[in-house]
């Protein structure tokens, strides 16, 4: 199966240079000569349906390549969407760190407290749920599997949010909550519904207003009927995607769809410490706490390469 792929250059936020542009990178012009041959390459030996390229500073986009088609055959282009399936992860570590700058949410307060009805097995603590916070959840560290029994990334049959939630209580803690690391998609939809739960948004209303439309990231999105009704998307070649999209319950762990264009900007606002266009969506000291390093590479939501 071939699938599309959104590939974004230079994001590497120690190393972006804020003086950069194109007619300082002489080996610009020597990369885009050879850069078509390489991401055709690339695409063929990956097995990629196609993709969308772009390097680019904290300011300005250096590069951009395309190639192959959308699911509706047009040409991919930096407004066509894709699924970013876990780069989700950091998006709601965003949201939930903004949440926190609002005053809705306490990294350290048990997730007991916002969602009292949830519990979780363990062999190692009673009442765990009193212990895991939301730090724990963004972090990898609250002791989850990887996948819940309902809804998750090898049960392709629909199901509701609420299914999926009931099904995570269901399962048993690998390790005492905040000894260890496992990655896992529970911590993020939980993350998630906690947003849900003392916004009073949805998680797709609350990263309209907070992320999305202040960034002016017109084209992305976590529902369902976006993409459905999107004739610029990408979902590999897989024949019934043309005329049906199951829903899927992974809201804080892999839902998001957006484009090149979209996500460039994004990127750009975590290169900008929080600011863009000198307006700060988020104070440098919430934005760091996804940056500092709980344990082995990983912060919030984001995974530091030492």
């Amino acid at each position: 199966m071939k699938f599309p792929l959104l590939i974004l250059g230079a994001i590497l936020f120690y190393c972006c240079d804020t003086t950069l542009s194109k007619t300082d990178l002489p080996i610009m012009d020597n990369f885009s000569l050879k850069s078509h041959e390489s991401l055709i390459r690339f695409k063929q030996d990956n097995k990629i349906e196609g993709l969308a390229f772009a390097i680019f500073n904290n300011r300005e986009t250096l590069y951009s390549e395309f190639s192959g088609n959308s699911t509706y055959n047009s040409p991919i282009n930096e407004e066509t969407i894709f699924s970013i399936q876990s780069i989700s992860k950091n998006i709601t570590a965003l949201a939930a760190m903004i949440a926190v700058q609002d005053g809705l949410l306490n990294l350290d307060t048990p997730i007991s407290s916002y969602l009292p009805s949830f519990k979780v097995n363990s062999c190692f603590d009673g009442k765990p749920e009193q212990r895991i916070t939301l730090r724990m959840l963004l972090s990898h560290t609250a002791g989850f599997t990887h996948e819940a029994p309902i809804g998750n990334n090898y049960d392709y049959k629909p199901c509701s949010k609420l299914d999926h939630f009931n099904s995570i209580m269901e399962t048993w803690l690998k390790f005492p909550a905040g000894k260890s690391y496992s990655y896992s998609n529970l911590g993020f939809d939980l993350a998630a519904t906690i947003i849900e739960q003392k916004s009073g948004l949805s998680f797709n209303d609350f990263l309209e207003l907070r992320i999305f439309d202040p960034l002016e990231m017109l084209n992305s999105t976590t529902e369902d009927q976006d993409v459905v009704t999107n004739q610029n998307k990408t979902e590999g070649n897989i024949p019934w995607v043309k005329n049906k999209h199951y829903s899927i319950p992974l809201i804080g762990s892999g839902a998001v769809y957006t484009n090149l264009k979209d996500f460039i900007t994004y990127a750009q606002l975590l290169m900008n410490f929080g600011q863009i266009e000198r307006k700060t969506l988020i104070d440098r000291k919430y934005l760091l706490e996804m940056f500092k390093i709980n344990t082995i590479n990983y912060g919030l939501g984001t995974y530091i390469d030492k």
